[in-house]
């Protein structure tokens, strides 16, 4: 199953997430699903799986919405305070405090 939030409508039709939250097990679920929280209380269209998935379901599943960031949260990540950002345009992926990686995803770079 899956958590969506009715999306916004453009007149192309459905605006995709611009971020994706995934978990990589499912301890790390709540967290992801309060991020996912956190950041459409902030404006930002999030989309969070409710389902256990492997990592790269989800990621595929990230590239299929059209989500521009995926945010990956481990035991490790959860543990630091911080999170995996990955830039789905590029491939290009780095761990960052959380507060870096809500700046990176507001700002879209």
């Amino acid at each position: 199953r899956s958590l969506r939030i009715r999306p916004s409508v453009a007149a192309e039709g459905p605006v995709p997430p611009r971020v994706y939250v995934a978990a990589v097990s499912p301890a790390e679920l709540p967290n992801a699903l309060q991020l996912a929280e956190q950041l459409r209380r902030g404006g930002i269209a999030a989309f969070a799986n409710l389902e256990e998935r492997p990592l790269a379901r989800q990621m595929k599943q990230a590239s299929s919405l059209g989500a521009r960031f995926a945010l990956i949260l481990g035991a490790d990540e959860v543990k630091e305070g911080r999170v995996m950002v990955k830039d789905m345009q590029t491939g290009e992926q780095k761990k960052e405090s959380l507060a870096d990686a809500l700046r990176k995803v507001n700002q879209g770079a």
